[in-house]
């Protein structure tokens, strides 16, 4: 798959390599320099940007070869022709002017139209009116009206030249004759004026034709992207899947022997307690503690990949907080005890067991013991508080240290799997980073939040906020007494 997306995008730079030496592209890109930049990151703003430059030049050269082809007598058009030349220049220049200052392709679109139709207007009239050679240009400038406007704005232009049309006739079958300023070779004249109109044409044509092309090589090659990147978003799924399902079977065939690794040594400081073999008590003692350390290393893993790999299942239950902390007290005794910290417990009493909350009691445990060990490790000869605060929605709870803290710039990655916040910190306190990618998803598992507010040298603070009720998407509700 990586191979055929690497060859398509060659391919499509062999493409856009040859369309750069063609003279339609040298065009656009003349056009495109003269765009804002702004309109050129959406396709369809520099497809009508394109259009509104390349008309408004090739109309300026109509409008001025149209007033010259007149005969210009004595008494007609060229007592006008500066003024409607200069007139032209000043208007186009303006309506290019515009598209800059106001970046919107629409609102320079609508003043070019609005422009047009009084140049296209009066050059009828002062050429006989219905009579007029210049007549059939008026259907152009319908067309140029749904190029520019779409649907809507070519619909209510082409309403003014039918309004303009059904006046001019209307006037004529009156007697009402318009001004006839142009003179000369009726042949020559209409000679010129075919031409014109045929010139006037085919660029308008090759114009909307060649934007056209582009605008659907731009989206045919946007979708060729997208298409290669969900290609390699699925196999990057694939991969991840792959590897969680491999570290979820590692981390349970691993728990087995090390089980039985932790029993045995728990034999062996028995029988080393009752046959008072104190020289051997520190070394089963670090194998033990070293078994278990490996042993929830392993279970965070598992629990990790358990989440990927399944989905998101709460149990609820219905349990008491103090209980719940009671529990963690006696967990994190010698981890306090061996950093030389103090731990307490503030907004409930522990000695009320009757303080029930609503949630996955197994994850909520998980949770805190993980933030608490954080704190421990990275505190020495400090203070380590818990907060709870319970409300009848949610349940909030803070942990707090006053240990070394973490660095503003790598707050924000902290919670990645296998991040840390300080390696050097980590190598000499143990930890591989997986502790608080693990708090992230089960708090997110349980609908609540979690926030880290820290200064180096300070301390942290973690305070992850749970719903206090049962949940829509539960697996199952269970009730403690």
């Amino acid at each position: 798959m990586l191979a055929q997306y690497k060859l398509t995008i060659t391919h499509r730079d062999e493409k856009k390599s040859m369309e750069r030496r063609s003279f339609g592209s040298v065009i656009l890109r003349w056009f495109d320099r003269c765009i804002p930049a702004e309109l050129k990151v959406d396709q369809e703003e520099l497809r009508k940007g394109r259009l509104l430059f390349g008309f408004n030049i090739l109309l300026f050269a109509f409008t001025v070869s149209l007033a010259m082809r007149q005969g210009l007598s004595p008494e007609g058009l060229h007592k006008h022709f500066p003024a409607l030349a200069i007139s032209s220049i000043v208007a186009y220049a303006f309506n290019i002017t515009l598209l800059w200052w106001r970046r919107s392709t629409r609102l320079a679109s609508y003043v070019f139209m609005g422009q047009l139709f009084v140049v296209m207007s009066l050059l009828v009239i002062v050429t006989g009116g219905i009579a007029s050679r210049s007549m059939p240009i008026l259907a152009l400038y319908t067309l140029l009206g749904f190029f520019l406007l779409g649907l809507k704005g070519g619909l209510a232009f082409g309403s003014l030249i039918f309004i303009e049309i059904a006046t001019l006739g209307a006037l004529a079958s009156f007697g009402i004759n318009m001004p006839q300023w142009a003179t000369g070779s009726t042949i020559q004249r209409d000679i010129i004026a075919s031409v014109n109109a045929l010139v006037f044409t085919a660029f308008l044509g090759w114009l909307y034709e060649t934007t056209r092309e582009h605008f659907t090589k731009a989206l045919t090659e946007s979708l060729e992207e997208n298409k290669a990147l969900q290609i390699q978003t699925l196999t990057a799924q694939k991969t991840n899947q792959l590897k969680n399902e491999f570290l979820a079977m590692m981390s349970h065939e691993l728990r087995t022997p090390l089980n039985a690794i932790i029993g045995y040594s728990e034999l062996l400081k028995e029988d080393a307690e009752e046959q008072q073999l104190d020289a051997f008590m520190d070394d089963l003692d670090k194998i033990h503690g070293s078994g278990k350390h490996l042993l929830l290393l392993l279970q965070d893993i598992l629990d990790l990949s358990s989440l990927d790999i399944d989905g998101y299942q709460i149990e609820l239950s219905t349990f008491c907080v103090s209980e719940l902390i009671h529990g963690l007290e006696l967990q994190l005794e010698t981890p306090l005890l061996k950093h030389n910290n103090t731990f307490r417990v503030e907004g409930i009493d522990l000695s009320n067991n009757s303080i029930p909350i609503t949630s996955d009691v197994q994850k909520v445990r998980q949770i805190l013991f993980h933030l608490l060990s954080n704190a421990i490790k990275f505190t020495e000869h400090g203070h380590i508080t818990l907060r709870v605060a319970i409300h009848p929605q949610t349940v909030q709870f803070s942990v707090i240290d006053d240990g070394i803290g973490i660095d503003e710039s790598l707050q924000k990655e902290m919670f990645a799997m296998f991040q840390q916040g300080d390696s050097s910190s980590t190598r000499r306190r143990g930890g591989v980073g997986i502790g608080l990618a693990l708090v992230e998803k089960l708090t997110k598992t349980l609908n609540g939040s979690i926030e880290v507010h820290s200064v180096k040298g300070e301390g942290s603070t973690f305070i992850v906020t749970l719903p206090n009720q049962p949940t829509p998407n539960a697996a199952s509700t269970k009730t403690d007494a």
